[in-house]
């Protein structure tokens, strides 16, 4: 997966450009995942570590594809300073490169899930209503990896129930009487633990679709986390059942 993004600055233009490579045992912390990040722009190295580390969180550190984990991941950033006006902290102009940095990271980020094994949907987990951020994430977390919702993604079986259940497992505190599910614009769980059999079909329509979204409202709390992630297939499975052999 590659890009390269110009950045238009007080002074002029800088060039941000990233690879990155990673389809399977992906999941946070960007297990698997290798990213190179180059750039002509001089700045100072620890604020591009800052820089790095804010977007590295909202984005590599959003994808899963199927929960797994290994020893030899991670992503650099290195600018060499060609650029002859540098970029102070705190001024508009590093802003601007933060903003532009993390746009990049996040499409490569998506590129990954898109490429996952055997993936043949992306998913956006969105879950509003939780107590705080971090507890939203962790339910967003169970969410993307669970083998029953990845599947039933795979299926485009708007299966309910096994969101509510997995959310429920996810050791925080949640409001069933205000629990909503909406896939895409349907409205497929409410309020007080009413199912919406009718829309259905509606649902599944939407889950035809290459890429749509999920959106999980837990309370009325003001936390809230998005996490990408991909179904569970056939192809994953036949991937890593045979691929040594």
């Amino acid at each position: 997966k590659c890009f390269a993004v110009d950045v238009r600055l007080s002074f002029g233009t800088v060039r941000l450009s990233g690879i990155a490579k990673g389809s399977g045992m992906i999941c946070p912390n960007m297990a698997t995942m290798l990213s190179f990040l180059v750039t002509d722009a001089s700045i100072k190295p620890d604020v591009l570590h800052d820089m790095l580390s804010r977007a590295n969180a909202n984005t590599f550190n959003r994808i899963t594809v199927d929960g797994d984990t290994s020893t030899n991941d991670m992503a650099s950033l290195m600018a060499n300073g060609s650029c002859s006006h540098p970029i102070e902290p705190g001024t508009e102009d590093a802003k601007d490169f933060e903003a532009a940095l993390e746009s990049l990271m996040r499409i490569l980020a998506h590129s990954i899930v898109y490429d996952g094994e055997g993936a043949t949907k992306f998913v956006e987990i969105r879950v509003t209503g939780a107590k705080s951020d971090s507890d939203a994430a962790k339910i967003a977390h169970k969410i993307a990896n669970s083998n029953l919702v990845k599947t039933a993604f795979h299926g485009e079986d708007p299966n309910v129930g096994r969101i509510v259940g997995v959310a429920g497992n996810a050791d925080v505190s949640i409001d069933l009487d205000q629990f909503t599910i909406d896939v895409g614009d349907v409205r497929t769980y409410g309020p007080n633990q009413e199912c919406y059999p009718e829309n259905e079909s509606s649902a599944a329509e939407v889950m035809k679709r290459r890429r749509y979204p999920v959106g999980v409202s837990v309370g009325d709390g003001p936390g809230e986390a998005v996490i990408w992630t991909s179904d569970l297939s056939h192809g994953y499975v036949a991937i890593n059942a045979d691929y040594r052999t």
